[in-house]
């Protein structure tokens, strides 16, 4: 076990994009770096620079995923949970770059974690060493029901990038909620 350096540590990231479709935000930043710990869970962490500025975000991905056939489909998913770190002033330049392109007045940083609920669609997140995967966020607050949102996260390693993807504008605001140090969006 250990971490797979994707890009040159000592090298300045590779460059990001921001894409907009049908209204909806996406970014995506290359992968870093990612391993896998003893315990099986994988750690992705992705930084690039966006419109002149440094992006980044880190993922925990649990070891283990429970299956679930979609009900009169062929679709499985795969559940297990996972956290998003702060990167420090990446992490926060990541918020406030959604926060912009969302439209919402922002400036809290980001919460130093933010523990997630994720859901493989029709992939095994623990296979992501040899398949790319498309992973459904979903961020829920027990403590503040208004921080509900669901995202996506497209990871591929053998690329290495990791896209942070807009689900619906009716969770931007539940979205920066769950991602801020400060909940007061």
């Amino acid at each position: 076990m250990g971490i797979s350096s994707v890009n040159d540590p000592f090298r300045e990231p590779a460059a990001g994009m921001l894409e907009r479709e049908d209204g909806l935000v996406d970014v995506t930043l290359p992968i870093e770096s990612y391993g896998w710990q003893e315990d099986g869970s994988l750690t992705v962490v992705a930084r690039g620079r966006v419109h002149g500025a440094m992006l980044g975000f880190a993922i925990d991905l649990d070891p283990t995923w429970s299956p679930q056939l979609v009900e009169g489909t062929d679709t499985t998913v795969y559940w297990g949970g996972g956290t998003l770190h702060s990167l420090g002033t990446d992490s926060d330049a990541f918020v406030a770059l959604l926060a912009r392109e969302y439209d919402l007045a922002h400036d809290s940083p980001m919460a130093a974690t933010v523990p997630v609920t994720l859901a493989g669609m029709d992939c095994d997140p623990a296979r992501l060493d040899s398949e790319p995967g498309r992973i459904k966020l979903f961020f829920e607050s027990n403590a503040d029901p208004d921080a509900y949102a669901e995202a996506y996260l497209n990871v591929d390693l053998t690329q290495g990038l990791a896209t942070f993807c807009e689900k619906d504008p009716d969770y931007r605001a539940g979205l920066l909620r769950s991602l801020s140090a400060d909940t007061e969006i």
